[in-house]
């Protein structure tokens, strides 16, 4: 599904303020923690912890909130 230029497939549980960047993209059965950042274009694979900021393909934690 696209909402808003970010697509997920499956699954997906996002965490209250959490921002996703346009075009990013998050697989199946992913959580994406609570006042998480995921850069734009960024490719979640893996769960993103809360209160961190995630970029890159794969997307990787670069800082914490």
């Amino acid at each position: 599904m696209t909402i808003f230029g970010v697509t997920t497939a499956g699954n997906v549980i996002i965490g209250k303020n959490t921002w996703l960047g346009i075009g990013s993209i998050v697989s199946n059965n992913i959580a994406i923690g609570q006042n998480a950042i995921v850069g734009a274009g960024a490719v979640v694979i893996n769960d993103v912890p809360p209160n961190v900021t995630a970029v890159g393909v794969p997307a990787r934690v670069i800082k914490n909130r």
